[in-house]
């Protein structure tokens, strides 16, 4: 039976407010996508994220408030050996109420997500973390705006439950663009990213992971910091929060202007935003903030264009940009 809700009903209707796994970062009750290429240090976050969470301490060195919180990890990428070793090199305690299911053959069906919901209230376990997204597929492709709406479906049904959804996701084979500016996309279809409420992107460079919070459906994004990952001769591993230099945000920033700017000389055509971002492989929020940014420098230029007077950006031939 459809269910439905006046206007006035929902404009009157007292709803609490956003809350947070990790404060800006993560929310409850929402759908998380934290994705990268391989070595990137997805895992090792997400188990973190746990490990601190089921602590109820606050991440990254007290950036971050954190909810205290009962989780189910599952595990169809990693395996006991591995997972253990990340679990001992992060956390001293033993008595964290995180379960753990390793390679038990999940998948994203109506059956297992019974089963997942069910052991959850049984356990009071509030957050599910799958690691990684492409193991759960059950002849489902990840291209297919069906096969993935129909995913989204089984995630609401655990968020109807009051769940916190987690999925660990990678990123499409680098397309020869430098990878210091996050060029590299979630694998599947736009739908993916469409249906999450917030996505963190993990850049693993060194000893550092650059964070940046590309998506947050009902908050603003925070600004990209970087994660230093130092080994201690005990064997822990700590992780401390770092603002990213102004060397680091400029050069960030002269990437990404140097990717759009060659791409507009050199197919001397109008592209729009869309465009753009197919062909620099440059996410559409850095591609229109760095738009923005070149068209007040006069670098480039644009012109609403045709009958639904779609923005294009074109090269201004009067600058002489030096490359």
């Amino acid at each position: 039976k459809l269910k439905t809700i006046t206007f006035q009903e929902l404009y009157e209707k007292s709803l609490p407010p956003l809350e947070w796994l990790i404060d800006g970062l993560i929310p409850l009750n929402g759908i998380t996508a934290i994705s990268g290429a391989p070595g990137a240090y997805k895992s090792w976050f997400a188990i973190y994220t746990a490990i601190q969470s089921a602590k109820g301490e606050n991440f990254l060195n007290e950036q971050f408030p954190t909810k205290k919180t009962g989780l189910l990890y599952i595990d169809e990428e990693n395996g006991e050996r591995l997972t253990q070793a990340r679990m001992k090199g992060l956390s001293q305690r033993r008595d964290l109420n995180i379960h753990f299911s390793i390679y038990n053959f999940v998948k994203f069906t109506e059956a297992h997500v019974n089963e997942i919901i069910d052991y959850m209230k049984k356990n009071s376990l509030n957050v599910v973390i799958f690691d990684s997204f492409v193991r759960f597929l059950d002849d489902q492709d990840e291209n297919s705006s069906k096969d993935v709406s129909r995913i989204k479906d089984l995630f609401t049904k655990m968020l109807l439950e009051g769940f916190t959804v987690i999925f660990i996701h990678h990123h499409k084979k680098d397309n020869g663009v430098s990878r210091t500016v996050s060029n590299d996309k979630m694998r599947g279809s736009s739908d993916l990213l469409a249906m999450v409420n917030s996505h963190i992107i993990l850049d693993k460079q060194e000893n550092i992971v650059i964070v940046e919070h590309n998506k947050m459906r009902e908050a603003r994004e925070l600004e990209p910091f970087k994660i230093e990952i130092t080994e201690k001769e005990n064997g822990e591993i700590e992780f401390q929060y770092c603002n990213l230099s102004d060397t680091e945000i400029i050069g960030r920033n002269k990437d990404m202007q140097s990717k759009i700017v060659t791409i507009l000389k050199e197919t001397k055509e109008k592209l729009d935003i869309k465009q753009i971002v197919e062909k620099t492989g440059l996410y559409e929020k850095n591609v229109r903030a760095v738009c923005k940014s070149l068209e007040r420098s006069k670098i480039i230029k644009s012109e609403k264009v045709g009958y639904g007077h779609k923005l294009v950006y074109f090269f201004n031939e009067i600058y002489n940009l030096a490359m």
